[in-house]
């Protein structure tokens, strides 16, 4: 059996890897020393620099309104619960909530040709890219 990570991209799993992954950095990042980090699971470098330039540019992405994320909809239960509460959530969680923020500025200009054109409103998740590579 395969498995393909676009059909459960930001569910709740991903949710918790990815927000206490960006505190860590965060918090590493506050030390006045250089750091290296490397992802040995991760499928496609992303690249994560503390520094004016956008950092996710040419980082991968999955499209929460392709077909592959539609088919399961996973995202209901985790990112999509997450930005439906941002006022409420602990601002330890904002190196998180700017990184998928940034994802999301970053390709909305660039749409990946595997997108659903037109969901109805009520399908459409409140965020349409998070990071990550399908490999």
């Amino acid at each position: 059996m395969a498995y393909r990570h676009s059909f459960h991209a930001a569910n709740s799993g991903d949710v918790l890897k990815h927000s206490v992954l960006a505190m860590t950095v965060s918090a590493i990042a506050r030390k006045p020393t250089p750091f290296f980090y490397f992802d040995v699971h991760s499928g496609l470098y992303l690249k994560f620099v503390h520094t004016n330039q956008n950092p996710l540019q040419g980082a991968a992405r999955f499209s929460l309104t392709a077909e592959h994320a539609q088919k399961k909809r996973e995202y209901l239960d985790g990112i999509s619960r997450v930005w439906a509460n941002l006022r409420s959530i602990p601002e330890e969680l904002s190196p998180y909530i700017n990184a998928i923020r940034g994802v999301n500025e970053a390709y909305r200009t660039s749409p990946n040709p595997e997108e659903l054109p037109n969901l109805p409103p009520e399908q459409a998740p409140p965020v349409e890219y998070y990071p990550g590579a399908d490999y």
